[in-house]
């Protein structure tokens, strides 16, 4: 592309190259900003679905197993990131420990494994206060 002193495009091919960059950049920002709202959609979303599951728990037992099957599920996959790994916590401080009896075993396997089993440990919230409380 041949740019003048001042950067206005010189010849008529570059500046049809130039439009044609340009055209193209605008769908490739939109896609960008899109992403960056459903990503902020998405983090609210999980968000409040493991405080409403925490507060399902604390209300009552008639859903416990369902229940607590879907928060370490949660857990479980998005255990790396440090917003689950707080609300994690903050649910293990309120809840019996008993809620989480029948997930002992997964919890215990959890809590043994080492290497790269083991993504809860680098959140900061680990499987070890629920099986020791």
């Amino acid at each position: 592309m041949k740019l003048a002193a001042d950067g206005t495009v010189l010849d008529k091919e570059s500046r049809q190259l130039w439009h044609h960059i340009n055209s193209l950049k605008r769908p490739v920002e939109a896609d960008k900003q899109e992403q960056a709202v459903l990503s902020a959609s998405e983090l609210r979303y999980r968000e409040i679905a493991m405080t409403n599951y925490r507060r399902c728990l604390l209300a009552g037992n008639a859903y416990n197993l369902p229940v607590v099957f879907r928060l370490c599920q949660l857990w479980f996959s998005l255990g790396a990131e440090k917003a689950v790994a707080q609300q994690m916590a903050a649910a293990a401080a309120q809840l019996p420990s008993w809620k989480f009896l029948p997930l002992v075993y997964q919890l215990a396997s959890r809590l043994s494994c080492g290497g790269r089993s083991r993504p809860l440990d680098d959140s900061g919230f680990t499987v070890s206060p629920l099986l020791l409380a």
